[in-house]
């Protein structure tokens, strides 16, 4: 039995189940006058049907979002669809039946009118293939009305699910129902608002999900593994040995769509550098989530089998409910699971850091700090919105030069350790490409092919300016590339001014300019 996802499943199934409840009390008009009127306090109750399409929609997209993609997406969207709806019909078949049957005129029937009495089941046959909001008759199971409406319009959720463009299905999914219901009013049964409120519910659902995982995503922006880590090593008088390290990612949860927090890579590689024999310090930085689709190598994938939980190690480590809530069963087992990918990755990152460890060289002794203050322009977005309505506080300026007349105000320096390092402390999630230069991974975004603007960045490198300014022998690093003081930090060339002009760009989908400071933010830290 799968633990984790009924346990994930309970707290929907929960209000699913409270939300039909709710649509019950409202239907009891049925029985009794006494139940009409908005003095009626489950007047409103009709409210939680929207509730549903909105969970459903949600849920469609985060199954099309997190499973691989198909060639012919009309053909899963369909075969989505079926899957979903088919459990309903033997139940819905028997409702409807016997609907029919009990409301059927038999009059007709006795006085031999057949014509008239088969006419009355004209409807049966699309009513029970849940079809029956497809014309503007009503149907003889009026209840019935939310599934054929939302069976009707799924398939172009599955669909608009399935497009490459996050931002197009944001827009999209955004748009339409602030017109819907903007200009309607709920509630309203004639045809065809059923099939338009269906549409607008689970498109709002969508939007929501898409939302969520734009919030949780981390820019993925990188550059040679080299630069995410700096690796300190200490020897104490007895011989025993200390590696502190410091990594450019954040190894905090449990794949990049979860929002589960884990210590699991760091605690896996203190794990490994103890069985190498070392002490082990970690310091996390800021630039991307570990997680799910991560590559690891054999090695850390032999490492990750042989180090792999139970059930009743998982009670022992992190409690029952935790547990419960999380164990992967045999998933972790197979290497599918997202904690056993955390557990090879963690070993790779360990043995990147001992394969440092032979090309250490020592440092004096001495430390030279230098911190100072500068303004970074807010550019129109939330942080903007967060700074005129007082969220952030003191550290909101004037700045006549910014577009919005708003600054915010970041500390910056470094930390001189000895005489041949340098440890950059910048503010935001910078991108490695604009401390040490890009990777070709990522060459695209620092050349101009591909980017935003099509253009080159004409900035030198943090690190080159660095040097520039206080050595070339200096080996510059930046401390967890970065801190989240003004969120995101990319090149301008690869960053959107826009939200609705970026949602019509089929280029590079990883611009994150709706949770940074400004468009200009990297140019300005330079």
């Amino acid at each position: 039995m799968d633990k984790s996802k009924n346990s994930r499943m309970a707290i929907v199934d929960l209000w699913k189940f409270i939300a039909a409840v709710m649509i019950m009390i409202h239907h009891l008009y049925y029985l009794s006058p006494a139940f009409e009127g908005k003095d009626y306090p489950g007047y409103f109750a009709w409210i939680y049907v929207e509730f549903f399409f909105i969970l459903t929609g949600f849920f469609t997209y985060r199954h099309f979002a997190r499973s691989d993609k198909q060639e012919n997406i009309v053909r899963s969207s369909l075969s989505y669809t079926w899957r979903k709806f088919k459990p309903f019909l033997p139940f819905t078949t028997v409702a409807i039946t016997l609907q029919y049957l009990l409301s059927a005129p038999y009059t007709e029937l006795l006085q031999h009118s057949y014509r008239k009495f088969l006419y009355s089941f004209a409807d049966y046959p699309l009513e029970v293939l849940l079809l029956g909001e497809a014309h503007g008759s009503q149907q003889r199971l009026v209840p019935i009305w939310f599934l054929s409406a939302m069976l009707i319009v799924f398939p172009l959720i599955g669909l608009l699910s399935q497009l490459k463009n996050k931002y197009l299905i944001l827009l999209i999914s955004g748009v339409y129902p602030l017109f819907y219901y903007g200009r309607t009013t709920l509630g309203n049964r004639v045809w065809p608002d059923d099939l338009l409120r269906a549409l607008a519910g689970l498109l709002l659902g969508v939007f929501l999900c898409v939302l969520c995982d734009m919030i949780r995503e981390k820019t993925r922006y990188g550059a040679a593994q080299q630069t995410f880590f700096a690796c300190w090593l200490f020897e104490g008088e007895s011989g025993e040995k200390t590696i502190l390290a410091n990594t450019g990612v954040h190894p905090t949860n449990a794949g990049r769509h979860s929002d589960r927090v884990t210590a699991d890579v760091p605690y896996y590689m203190g794990q490994v550098m103890r069985e190498e024999g070392y002490n082990f310090l970690f310091v996390q930085g800021a630039q991307a989530a570990i997680g799910m689709g991560d590559a690891y190598t054999a090695e850390g994938k032999a490492w990750a089998q042989a180090h792999t939980l139970t059930y009743d190690d998982w009670v022992a480590r992190y409690g029952e409910k935790y547990a419960s809530a999380h164990y992967n069963g045999n998933k972790d087992e197979d290497g599918e699971g997202e904690y056993f990918t955390m557990r090879a990755v963690a070993y790779d990152f360990a043995h990147l850091i001992l394969d440092s460890v032979d090309r250490t060289a020592p440092v004096d002794p001495t430390m030279d700090v230098k911190m100072g203050e500068a303004a970074i322009p807010l550019d129109y977005g939330i942080m903007y919105i967060a700074a005129v309505s007082g969220v952030f506080g003191y550290n909101t300026v004037r700045m006549p030069c910014a577009e919005t007349g708003y600054g915010v105000m970041v500390e910056i320096g470094y930390v001189a350790l000895g005489s041949d390092v340098v440890l950059l402390t910048l503010p935001g999630e910078v991108s490695p490409a604009l401390v040490y230069g890009s990777s070709e991974d990522y060459a695209v975004a620092w050349q101009g092919e591909g980017s935003w603007t099509g253009e080159a960045w004409p900035y030198r490198t943090i690190a080159d300016a660095a040097q520039e300014a206080l050595g070339e022998n200096k080996r510059v690093l930046s401390m967890g590339v970065a801190n989240d003081e003004i969120a995101y930090v990319m090149p301008d060339t690869d960053c959107a001014k826009n939200f609705l002009t970026k949602s019509f760009f089929d280029g590079r989908q990883n611009n994150e300019e709706l949770m940074g400071a400004s468009a200009e933010v990297g140019s300005a830290l330079v």
